[in-house]
């Protein structure tokens, strides 16, 4: 890996020495947590890809990567992001909702979603629990409304909201 990352280097020799580091630490997270989930039943390739039908609406995907554990799956997710998602947005997170949705869908399991945070290596680690039944309905009925709120869309629908935002603004 030592030998990758230099000839990386060597191949851009633009790169900024702060980037030099900042890639030097997300290989140290993101090679020091279980990336090859040890003790899986099975374990699929990385980017496995996903196509969930919701109502009219297509939903397509990629999971970084895929681990099944008995009647449990393992989701982990890399973010490079410079900042780790607070509580709320942890606990509201549509991309892991989504991800669960398609595990559950076509495999039958409950899944369990692994933020790795790569640029936090003391804290790099964000879980989002399996959904419940009735959050995943919820989910499917939240998706299907905003694909009737997308087919209905009109230039009219957005001016009117353009007023509406401008009146709020007036009347402060």
């Amino acid at each position: 890996i030592v030998k990758l990352v230099e000839n990386f280097k060597r191949k851009n020799p633009l790169m900024e020495e702060k980037h030099s580091i900042d890639l030097d630490d997300l290989l140290i997270v993101a090679l020091s947590y279980d990336f090859y989930f040890n003790g899986a039943n099975k374990v699929l390739p990385p980017e496995w890809r996903f196509e969930l039908k919701v109502g009219n609406a297509k939903i397509k995907g990629f999971l970084d990567r895929l681990a099944f554990y008995g009647d449990r799956a393992v989701i982990r997710d890399f973010k490079s992001s410079a900042r780790r998602f607070t509580e709320a947005e942890l606990e509201n997170n549509i991309q892991a909702a989504v991800y669960q949705l398609a595990v559950k869908e076509v495999f039958g399991v409950s899944a369990r979603v692994e933020f790795i945070m790569l640029r936090h290596p003391r804290k790099f680690l964000q879980v989002v629990d399996p959904y419940t039944e009735s959050q995943l309905k919820g989910l499917v009925s939240y998706l299907e409304h905003l694909n009737k709120e997308f087919d209905t869309f009109t230039v009219e629908k957005a001016r009117m909201n353009l007023r509406a935002t401008d009146d709020k603004k007036r009347s402060f």
